[in-house]
């Protein structure tokens, strides 16, 4: 039996669809249908997310995604992938599109890259160790870092993402 959820506020649609607000500090650049965010969780230094814009619907899987949004998505997440390798030069990059915490966001439309690396990569005087590489990056256990850290973390990947973009763009 397919899972159904219970009907939403015109709020909670705005709140979805929008992006949640306690999250806006962490918004690194927005683009037609999507946001990339960089996650609270840095376990794996540079870990974001992508989140879709302007619609939702619940238990958003990605074949369901119109064409011009799935297009962007995959762009998006290559722009990151070019992004992590001017910074940090992880060994792969996992993608995660789950719906799997449908109480906290129904399901809502994301792609989670999560940076994996070999040797430990190091920002500012911190190393950040994989401690799952060549395994599945979850389970793991949270590293806490302070509100200051988090905000030089991701205005070194929004740094990183504008350059790559002029790059791309030929400036």
């Amino acid at each position: 039996m397919p899972l159904t959820l219970d009907p939403i506020t015109e709020a909670e649609y705005e709140r979805l669809s929008q992006g949640s607000a306690g999250f806006r500090h962490l918004a690194i650049r927005n683009f037609v249908h999507w946001r990339l965010y960089l996650n609270p969780d840095q376990t794996y230094l540079y870990r974001c997310y992508i989140w879709l814009l302007h619609e939702h619907t619940d238990l958003q899987q990605r074949h369901t995604l119109m064409p011009d949004q799935d297009k962007e998505l995959g762009s998006i997440a290559k722009l990151v992938h070019l992004a992590l390798a001017r910074l940090s030069r992880p060994d792969m990059v996992n993608e995660l599109y789950a719906g799997n915490e449908y109480q906290q966001h129904r399901g809502h439309a994301h792609l989670h890259l999560i940076p994996r690396y070999s040797a430990p990569p190091f920002f500012g005087s911190r190393t950040f160790p994989d401690l799952r590489f060549g395994r599945n990056y979850a389970p793991y256990e949270r590293v806490t870092l302070l509100p200051d850290d988090i905000q030089q973390i991701r205005q070194s990947l929004q740094g990183a993402i504008e350059e790559t973009i002029a790059e791309l763009m030929g400036r």
